[in-house]
């Protein structure tokens, strides 16, 4: 969906090249009608119309014929945002008749859509992809490539139901996550372990309140005081990190602690190359009866992974012919989406991106004002948090010393630190099942794991060194003190 380009769409050159001009998509658009390829000639009758139009001249009939034809398809496929788009841009060109019964024609669309079904259906991931495409009405044309999986919901339903389970036993805690649970995003600061000082930094933006009566009185307060009702949301807030892992799980927490539906958005790639945005919404967005053309109904939260990654969509040599115009029409759906988001104030927008990263050019303008938060790796006392939390939830990892594992792992991210307690611990898993008997994580188990992170020319690598060597030491030493007291066994005999 977003290319390489990043000047792409707006080169002078390619818009004049000879295979962009608007004759050539009306003269493709012809020859797939009399095809037969229908819905292949509705995308490009459109594209060309469109093409027309920037061009500056009041479009020629034969464009004009191109879009009713556009029209006509799409109703008869129950494109109804497809048909509301093509409406708008085919209403100057009707008259007053025309208008009316188009007009009637578009509104029955809208009785033939299909009533949602109750929320503990599960939905198929064809059908979710269709009502985020209510949402981007040209992004599934997009999100159809194949061999991606553009569309997903955060969790299964069973997860979101029970996630308030995991906020706490007490009712009072349960009770704070519930708005977290019903957007079905299954997390929250709760869920998260050595993020203290990033969630301190949240609080001026409303964001994690609840968890300090205190504060909560003060922000009720100030709100009495300068006669507003809630905290006023102005700007996108960046979150930053070294480790995009880290980013992106606080975003996720920070959506579910505010508890709105939420709408996630990432880039990928697909088996053939092609980048396709993805998009993911939380259980409570999916349910709506019908999304709106104009984006987020109410209250929710948008969230852009890794947006210092994306780049302005791009249409190159490289892109199938029939996908220039759905990929050109796609990225317009998309931005459009981010920008209606960023412009309602009852939407909270987040987005993450590599430590000192900041928007530039296309995406300053689209983000509009920013405010970054940067997450720090984790301190020492967060650190120890992390350990204290792996050991409870692995006992395998109980009998190892939580200190030296702290300074061991300093300058890691938290996802590095999880992942190698998970590592070494599905080690000692294995060798409890070839051994038959409970064999806990080791000393040189989790040396070995948390080096493998640690960059060579640390002091805590140099560490890990000369831990490994002690360790190997007491083994060796070890061994012969057995072989010892086995030969003195067999002297005595």
């Amino acid at each position: 969906m977003f290319g390489r380009n990043i000047r792409a769409n707006d080169s002078d050159d390619l818009d004049r090249s000879p295979a962009c001009s608007p004759s050539v998509y009306l003269e493709r658009a012809d020859r797939a009608w009399t095809g037969g390829d229908r819905s292949l000639a509705m995308h490009l009758y459109l594209a060309a119309f469109e093409k027309a139009q920037e061009a500056g001249d009041q479009p020629a009939p034969g464009f004009v014929e191109g879009l009713k034809r556009a029209w006509e398809e799409a109703c008869d496929q129950n494109e109804r945002a497809l048909a509301a788009y093509v409406f708008e841009k085919l209403e100057p060109f009707q008259d007053e008749e025309e208008s009316a019964e188009n007009a009637k024609r578009l509104h029955e669309l809208d009785g033939h859509a299909p009533e949602e079904p109750p929320a503990s259906a599960p939905r198929e991931s064809g059908d979710l992809a269709e009502l985020i495409s209510n949402h981007l009405s040209g992004l599934q044309a997009l999100m159809d490539v194949p061999g991606s999986a553009a569309v997903a919901a955060f969790i299964p339903q069973a997860d979101a139901a029970a996630s308030p389970a995991r906020a706490g036993d007490a009712g009072d805690a349960a009770g704070e996550n519930a708005d977290a649970a019903d957007a079905g995003i299954g997390v929250d600061y709760d869920s998260l372990t050595g993020y203290g000082r990033a969630i301190e930094l949240m609080r001026p933006y409303g964001v994690g309140v609840k968890r300090d009566p205190a504060f909560e009185r003060f922000v009720a307060d100030m709100r009495a005081r300068h006669g507003i009702d809630a905290l006023p949301r102005t700007d996108t807030i960046l979150l930053r990190s070294e480790s995009r892992e880290d980013a992106n799980e606080f975003m996720l927490a920070t959506a579910g602690e505010i508890g709105q539906d939420a709408v996630r958005m990432y880039m990928d790639e697909t088996p053939q190359g092609f980048p396709v945005l993805c998009v993911m919404t939380s259980p409570g967005f999916k349910h709506r009866p019908r999304a709106p053309r104009n984006g987020f109904e109410g209250p929710g939260v948008l969230m852009l992974e890794d947006i210092d990654l994306w780049e302005v969509p791009a249409v190159g040599d490289d892109v199938p012919e029939g996908m220039v115009p759905q990929l050109s029409r796609g990225a317009r759906e998309a931005v459009a989406f981010i920008q209606m988001a960023v412009e309602n104030p009852q939407v909270t927008v987040l987005a993450t991106a590599d430590a000192d990263a900041r928007p530039e050019g296309f995406f300053a303008t689209l983000l509009g004002p920013v405010s970054a938060v940067d997450i720090d790796l984790p301190d020492a006392a967060e650190r120890a948090q992390i350990w204290e939390r792996q050991q409870e939830e692995h006992a395998s990892l109980a009998d190892l010393d939580a200190a030296s594992l702290v300074a061991y792992t300093k300058g890691l991210s938290r996802s590095e630190i999880a992942e190698a307690a998970r590592v070494a611990v599905e080690e000692a898993y294995r060798q409890s099942i070839a051994r038959r008997a409970f064999v806990p994580v080791s000393k040189d188990n989790i040396i070995d794991k948390i080096a493998a992170f640690q960059p060579f020319d640390t002091p805590e690598y140099r560490a890990l060194e000369d831990a490994a060597v002690v360790e190997l030491m007491r083994q060796i030493d070890g061994g012969a003190q057995d072989a010892s007291a086995e030969d003195g066994e067999e002297g005595a005999r």
